[in-house]
């Protein structure tokens, strides 16, 4: 058993809180040998959720510099925000510069609020999706599931080597998972 990081998005994690996401699919690339991408990821593994977050400080543990650029000085009175909690919050922080949003990859262990054990790996083509497993991704329909999959993989991948939109029908590694515990 190992345990090791998984990033989602802000409105994943708020499915996977609600019970509605179960299981989530990572492209993978297979050559002749191995297989490359998100992996290796075994039934058993725990996976602890990264995702874009901010350490916002009481105003009295701020301070400047000499030159003006301002620190946390007590670390003590941190406090933990997550951007799928209140988006009005976080707007309201980010304009008074109470707090910085990091994306998820730069997410501390310790401060991940949930850890998940996974149940079941499988490799397919991302179009072998079923209803039942969409439902389980957290959608309603294959035809939801395709749309998201183009707008945030598609799409954001398109300069990269990895060209991962719904038409192509590129290999994944499909992770179904339980919710061990919130850790927040």
């Amino acid at each position: 058993m190992k345990t090791k990081g998984i990033i989602f998005y802000g409105a994943e994690v708020e499915q996977i809180l609600d019970g509605a996401k179960r299981s989530t699919r990572r492209p993978v690339y297979i050559s002749d040998y191995e297989v490359y991408g998100y992996g290796p990821v075994e039934t058993g593994d725990i996976l602890w959720v990264r995702e874009p977050h901010a350490f916002v400080f009481p105003e009295d543990s701020i301070t400047h510099d000499d030159r003006g650029y301002r620190f946390a000085v007590k670390y003590s009175d941190q406090t933990m925000k997550y951007v799928s909690e209140n988006a009005r919050a976080w707007a309201y922080a980010l304009e008074r510069r109470k707090a910085k949003m990091r994306p998820s990859i730069y997410m501390p262990k310790w401060a991940s609020r949930l850890s998940l054990s996974v149940e079941k790996t499988r490799l397919e083509k991302l179009q072998d999706i079923t209803d039942r497993s969409a439902i389980r991704e957290g959608f309603d329909c294959i035809a939801a599931f395709r749309e998201w999959w183009d707008d945030v993989l598609g799409l954001r991948a398109y300069r990269s080597a990895w060209y991962l939109n719904w038409d192509l029908n590129p290999d994944v590694l499909v992770i179904e998972f339980s919710v061990v515990k919130p850790n927040a």
